[in-house]
């Protein structure tokens, strides 16, 4: 006898149904504190299909047996019941098996219900349901060979109530996930307590609409659902979906743009997202630019940040007028700045001064002369711009500068570019006030001094 499947559509389209079912938004993912982060996907709406598989509807193929402990190498696959529990005084347990080779890999398992028959009974019993891990076949299963073949653990249970006779119905869908996850659906075992019995219709039942059924409703994988499965090898790139683009770190969070062109004329020069997700990346750190996101009106993000210059952005400015911003960039080309510490030249984690106070050292006594990111320049490639030869010296001279007598701390040494404001000294008591970014000369924050 033929063993099929029908494909049942919800909201008719053709001869085929689907049932278009909104997926809702997918959070954001990704890391926006400069560790390595990914691309994010957004699902937009997918189909959940739904499929009833029973012998006798075209597509599939379905078994069941029944296994009899009083028979131990007899095959019943041609039987027009299946039992399980205590009949005629042995023990006997069935065997279903619905061909889900439709179900494509990576789906997920909205609901998969199974839809028995029960022939009359008198007294109710609570029939378990297992997952059967090795093959079997309906004509040569028996209990000899198959009986022992589940799993032990109780997948979902059938409740026979006492009727004459009826449908009764369990819950298989994370059963049915699991197969269609791993690729090894060998059906399900029953059987129940050895004190009734229940029987139920088999797939040779003349009355086809009594045959045992599984109805699944899944919904198929897409490369734009926000999860990474099909063989993605990220989330909506790479195996059967577009090629993933190059790593990188995510440099906005969501709803954060970087503004750029657009109505207010003159407040920013990048000119194009392109150029403008590109200064986001240097001005974040990073000198390369991976990806970007569409632009929009900066209004139709939570934070804008808006560009001067190149090296001049004001934060969270861009919301004030018809300013064009881009999102989604992903940057690319140095690693992430470290964590703050004690002892990284810089006024952070809730100092007093740099390096010291709130969760480092008390600070030493004395007066801070210089700012966060103001430095004093010494030695380097500029050679006779300044005398001072090393920090501890430039320090000093910088304390004598600006009139005091001793040097109380300093902070270490960097090239003066990677400071806002670096003065530089040409000899000790000569100096030249922000000069020293325009080389390679060496600056030391973090100068205290005292008289």
């Amino acid at each position: 006898m033929k063993k099929s499947v029908k494909i049942t559509i919800l909201g008719a389209i053709s001869t085929l149904s689907l049932a278009a079912c909104d997926a809702g938004p997918v959070g954001q993912t990704g890391d926006f504190s400069g560790e390595s982060g990914e691309r994010v996907g957004r699902a937009t709406q997918a189909l959940s299909v739904c499929v009833d598989v029973q012998r006798g509807l075209p597509g599939g193929a379905v078994e069941d047996t029944f296994l009899d402990a009083a028979a131990p190498t007899h095959a019943s696959g041609d039987s027009l019941v299946l039992y399980s529990g205590l009949s005629s005084g042995s023990e006997k347990r069935s065997l279903l098996k619905f061909d889900l080779g439709f179900i494509p890999a990576g789906s997920v398992i909205d609901s998969a219900t199974l839809k028995l028959y029960q022939i009359w009974r008198n007294g109710e019993s609570t029939v378990r349901v297992h997952r059967v891990n090795e093959p079997w076949s309906e004509s040569t299963a028996t209990w000899a060979s198959s009986a022992s073949s589940h799993d032990a653990a109780v997948a979902s249970t059938i409740a026979a109530p006492s009727q004459l006779a009826g449908f009764v119905t369990s819950d298989l869908t994370a059963l049915v996930q699991g197969w269609s996850d791993a690729g090894d659906n060998h059906g399900i075992a029953l059987e129940e307590d050895l004190v009734l019995k229940t029987e139920f219709k088999s797939s040779e039942e003349a009355n086809a609409a009594r045959r045992p059924m599984l109805s699944v409703c899944y919904t198929a994988p897409t490369c734009d659902d926000g999860v990474q499965n099909q063989g993605e090898s990220g989330v909506d790139c790479g195996g059967p979906c577009d090629a993933c683009p190059p790593a990188g770190v995510r440099i906005t969070a969501p709803g954060q743009a970087y503004g750029h062109h657009g109505a207010c004329e003159g407040w920013n020069g990048c000119g194009d997202a392109a150029t403008c997700a590109l200064w986001a990346c240097e001005i974040n750190g990073y000198p390369s630019l991976v990806s970007y996101g569409a632009d929009a009106p900066c209004t139709e993000f939570d934070n804008c940040n808006l560009f001067y210059a190149q090296g001049d952005i004001e934060w969270n400015w861009g919301n004030w007028c018809e300013v064009r911003g881009v999102t989604d960039i992903v940057c690319g080309g140095a690693e992430p700045p470290p964590d703050p510490t004690c002892d990284d030249g810089v006024q952070n984690q809730g100092e007093e001064l740099v390096d010291c106070g709130g969760p480092c050292a008390a600070c030493p006594g004395g007066v801070p002369i210089t700012a966060p990111g103001e430095a004093y320049g010494h030695h380097g490639n500029c050679e006779g711009w300044n005398g001072c030869g090393d920090a501890a010296t430039c320090a000093l001279w910088a304390c004598e500068v600006n009139g005091y007598s001793q040097l109380v701390s300093y902070g270490p040494d960097a090239p003066c570019t990677e400071f806002d404001n670096c003065h530089l000294f040409i000899s000790q008591g000569n100096i030249d006030w922000n000069w020293g970014n325009s080389c390679e000369v060496r600056g030391v924050t973090g100068v205290v001094c005292a008289n």
